[in-house]
């Protein structure tokens, strides 16, 4: 009873690489609340899946969860799927679930580079934008900054330097 699960996760397939997410969620008892916030952003030929289930059982009334989803294509070779899935056993509780997959703003690229941000810096700019909603949940500095910069590494990898 009680049960306050928050997951969160950043996954950033590139070149070849396959990074599957399999999340699972159980509301047994009530009343249960969670949220689950993955970003996934795959350049190359770089694929990934998130594939995330909440079940909500017959007794765990009151239950609150949410599950949201978000990738960003850096390629057109690259490749991600999203799965966020509900089982709910009774009708006492507020459950929501989203995915959306999509590739950077080529209006939101202008205008940076229109204000002199060159291609390479912008793309690597509004991509650490996307990233950061999952990168601002992590409340240890030090984590944080450790996964700043393996991301860094990667989107230099991903998009380039310029």
């Amino acid at each position: 009873p009680g049960a306050e699960p928050v997951l969160n996760g950043l996954y950033v397939p590139v070149g070849d690489s396959h990074i599957d997410t399999h999340t699972r969620i159980e509301h047994n008892a009530p009343p249960g609340r969670s949220r689950e916030l993955f970003r996934g952003i795959a350049a190359g030929h770089g694929h990934g899946v998130y594939d995330g289930l909440v079940v909500v059982a017959k007794n765990a009334i009151k239950t609150d969860s949410g599950q949201q989803v978000a990738n960003l294509l850096l390629s057109p070779t690259a490749e991600m799927n999203a799965k966020p899935e509900l089982e709910i056993y009774n009708d006492d509780v507020r459950c929501s679930h989203g995915a959306a997959t999509g590739a950077l703003d080529d209006s939101a690229l202008f205008y940076l580079q229109s204000r002199g941000i060159g291609r390479v810096a912008a793309k690597r700019l509004l991509t650490y934008g996307f990233a950061s909603a999952a990168l601002q949940q992590i409340h240890f500095s030090d984590l944080r900054e450790l996964i700043n910069k393996r991301l860094d590494s990667r989107l230099r990898a991903a998009i380039g330097e310029e």
